[in-house]
């Protein structure tokens, strides 16, 4: 499956939480879930999803990676499991 292909079931299931209401998390697990349904084990996606309030102007914000956490320089740094 190409990415414009892989897109399309990710894509889907966030269109999908949202009008469900459900919250970036969630929305974030979906995806995660479409994409392992149809992704190779070489293929990933990398995103942010972000939600704001038009009333107070405060943000809230999911960063998600199909990938497991990655070392950097030799480090790992904490990230929120979407």
């Amino acid at each position: 499956m190409d990415a414009a292909q892989l897109a399309t079931p990710v894509v889907s299931s966030l269109r999908n939480g949202r009008s469900r209401g459900a919250g970036l998390r969630e929305q974030a697990r979906a995806a995660r879930a479409a994409l392992t349904a149809h992704a190779r084990a070489d293929q990933f996606v990398t995103g942010q999803l972000l939600q704001v309030d038009l009333t107070t102007g405060l943000a809230q914000m999911v960063n998600s990676s199909s990938r497991p956490k990655q070392p950097v320089h030799g480090q790992s740094h904490p990230q929120a499991n979407a």
